[in-house]
């Protein structure tokens, strides 16, 4: 079975166009799972409609509020058990073929390697709030071409995109086993695969169009002030630097100065 996580937060603007593009997959054996944040608005009363019509609709009641996204994704993930699972955001749109595209692509891999922590993403295209396309490639639009930072230094730039994951469950039970130092779900997924060398499969093609707008937590790259600082030494977000480098620390077993010159060798690379 695979399960869908989707967790939601005043986002009734954009939810309906989403569940509709997920229950228009052509791959059906699915359960989505939503458990929502503390939505303000009319999101919660948007599912409770959603889980009358579809009966692989579950909505998950912890009565905790605003986890935050990290937070809430990593509830869910924790409380679901199945073969597979994938995350969603509540203002994207998938393709049809979304699950299907990404389903032969694990399960392919999983003829070659037994009993091995997989995951595939995929890239995604850029759109404003009314769908227009911004930039047909995020990793062109933000310069995290897989291709070219290579796994290597994944632990520094997340270039995997948690909207397009899929996992299976040998995956989620790594992340959820050892859950310190989370900065956000989706590169903490990645981190937990690479660290044990496990099985990262990169398709180089969209299977979303990813929506961007002002209530976007993470997003397509905006422009900053000083781009090099920001992009290679998170300058001057300190608490994010002091995060990053705990998480690193603590999968890698990586210290400061091993930290430093890898990151260094980051920027060298890149110019």
């Amino acid at each position: 079975m695979l399960a869908i996580l989707l967790s939601t937060y005043n986002g009734e603007n954009y939810l309906r166009e989403q569940l509709d593009s997920i229950f228009s997959q052509t791959f059906k054996d699915f359960i989505l799972y939503v458990r929502d944040d503390g939505s303000l608005d009319n999101t919660v009363n948007i599912l409770y409609e959603y889980e009358k019509e579809h009966a692989n609709f579950a909505i998950i009641n912890d009565n905790q509020k605003r986890k935050g996204a990290s937070g809430s994704f990593m509830c869910l993930l924790e409380k679901v058990e199945a073969d597979y699972y994938m995350f969603c955001d509540q203002d994207d749109i998938w393709f049809s073929s979304k699950i299907q595209t990404s389903l032969n692509a694990i399960q392919a891999e999983e003829l070659r390697s037994k009993d091995m922590p997989i995951l595939v993403h995929t890239d995604l295209i850029v759109t404003d709030n009314n769908l227009n396309v911004i930039s047909k490639s995020l990793w062109k639009n933000n310069n995290t071409n897989p291709y070219i930072i290579t796994r290597k230094y994944l632990k520094f730039v997340n270039y995997i995109t948690g909207c397009t994951m899929l996992f299976n469950r040998i995956t989620r039970d790594l992340a959820i086993l050892d859950s310190k130092n989370i900065i956000m779900h989706d590169f903490w997924v990645g981190v937990c695969v690479d660290s044990v060398k496990g099985i990262i499969i990169t398709l180089p093609i969209p299977t979303i169009y990813y929506r961007q707008h002002s209530n976007n937590v993470i997003g397509a790259s905006k422009s900053h002030r000083f781009p090099t600082l920001v992009r290679y030494f998170h300058v001057p977000d300190f608490r994010y630097s002091i995060d990053l480098y705990n998480m690193i620390k603590h999968k890698y077993s990586m210290n400061f100065f091993q930290y430093l010159m890898l990151r260094i060798r980051f920027y060298l690379k890149s110019l």
